[in-house]
């Protein structure tokens, strides 16, 4: 049997202000590659950057090509309870259902439902959104957790890069 063809991403969003500057930020780790991304905004508010955090990435794993005869699993990692509830007790469906009518931040979740949708609804893929705490120690929420503060207020792409994990290092 072939093990499935883990994928972890890392979200985060920052914003100073609530209102205020902001920045978004995540992290893929797939096949011993790390790739990072950072992106600041002028005037945002902190669930905005959150959300743009998770589109940015599923927008950046939607060329992979996947295959039928591999098994996929998609750990997206969040320390937005607004980010993972949505998923994880139906409110994104419920809303979808209601056409996002009277839903804060639509725009953003009518962009994520058409990012997220086709691969839940791919039966070689599992989707887990899984809340973590922020600020508690783990490796890769921190590091996204500095880049995205990093980029707060900085107008456009921050950050666009891959590098080889060392084979060594574990989550």
């Amino acid at each position: 049997m072939i093990q499935p063809i883990a994928i972890e991403i890392y979200t985060d969003g920052s914003s100073k202000g609530n209102p205020g500057n902001g920045g978004f930020a995540y992290i893929i780790r797939m096949n011993g590659v790390i790739y990072k991304f950072a992106q600041g905004e002028l005037t945002t508010t902190n669930n905005r950057m959150e959300l743009s955090a998770v589109i940015a990435a599923l927008n950046a794993i939607k060329s992979i090509d996947i295959d039928s005869k591999l098994e996929y699993i998609i750990t997206i990692y969040s320390d937005s309870k607004y980010v993972t509830e949505a998923i994880n007790k139906n409110w994104l469906f419920s809303w979808v259902r209601r056409g996002f009518f009277n839903i804060k931040n639509s725009d953003l979740w009518s962009q994520f439902f058409l990012l997220v949708a086709p691969l839940m609804l791919q039966t070689n893929v599992k989707m887990d959104f899984r809340w973590i705490k922020g600020h508690s120690g783990i490796k890769y929420n921190d590091m996204v957790d500095g880049l995205a503060k990093s980029a707060c207020g900085k107008q456009g792409v921050i950050m666009n890069y891959y590098f080889e994990e060392p084979l060594n290092e574990k989550c």
